[in-house]
């Protein structure tokens, strides 16, 4: 029973990728641009949680 079920929900998420993939072929650009400004504001993110953090003194 287990296995039937997870044969349905990766037939289902097959299929879905599919659907995603066409979809995605046509706003490919946007995606891309969306992935370059995720990019900017997680590397922004990361170097200011990096800043706010605690040092450990150069000589320690």
């Amino acid at each position: 029973m287990e296995n039937e079920k997870w044969k349905i929900i990766l037939n289902f998420e097959r299929k879905n990728t599919e659907k995603n993939y066409n979809m995605n072929h046509e706003i490919h650009e946007t995606h891309e641009i969306n992935i370059i400004t995720f990019r900017r504001i997680f590397s922004f993110k990361t170097s200011f949680s990096a800043f706010r953090l605690p040092r450990r003194p150069v000589g320690a």
